[in-house]
């Protein structure tokens, strides 16, 4: 079964499915293995920096140098993706993380299904338990948590600056 499709930056066609990461060639029409294993495929997310980022069932993977890194181990992964800063965040089943110089560094430590980040800063982050939300004045504040006790599955942003939300409210 497809989970995720995604159309890279150099023109290749990434399928993550259930049995692993494969790539379409449509000129010979042919699909490889990309060689991930036996992984369920949950998200594939191409960074700024042209990082190929592959979240599955069991952990984190990126592709450096044509070989395959582990970034998080024994962690399902629910999100990827990067702000207009080009920082790079991961939602996961343990946890929201920020890449910072190299490091992953905890944001979060409750299951994250999705998150957004406002023009202003604000940073949304959609749980298990409720919308929650860290405005970007004070790194000291707490997230506030808003629709408590409601699963958020989805966030997005409309062109028209409309935010909609997935949930179970």
């Amino acid at each position: 079964i497809t989970e995720t499709v995604l159309a890279t930056s150099t023109g290749k066609i990434l399928l993550g499915t259930d049995q692993g990461l494969f790539q379409y060639d449509p000129v010979l029409n042919s699909i490889t293995d990309l060689q991930l294993g036996q992984a369920h495929i949950r998200r594939i997310y191409e960074s700024s920096e042209r990082v190929l980022w592959v979240g599955t069932d069991k952990g984190l993977f990126r592709l450096d140098g044509g070989n395959w890194q582990r970034e998080f181990e024994g962690q399902a992964i629910n999100t990827i993706g990067q702000n207009k800063q080009s920082i790079l965040r991961v939602g996961t089943s343990d946890g929201l993380y920020q890449l910072h110089n190299g490091e992953w560094i905890s944001e979060l430590d409750v299951a994250v299904n999705c998150f957004t980040q406002l023009a202003d800063g604000t940073l949304l982050v959609g749980s298990n338990g409720g919308l929650r939300m860290k405005p970007p004045v004070d790194e000291t504040i707490a997230m506030r948590t808003l629709l408590p006790g409601k699963l958020i599955g989805g966030l997005f942003m409309a062109s028209d600056g409309t935010l909609w939300c997935r949930s179970m409210a």
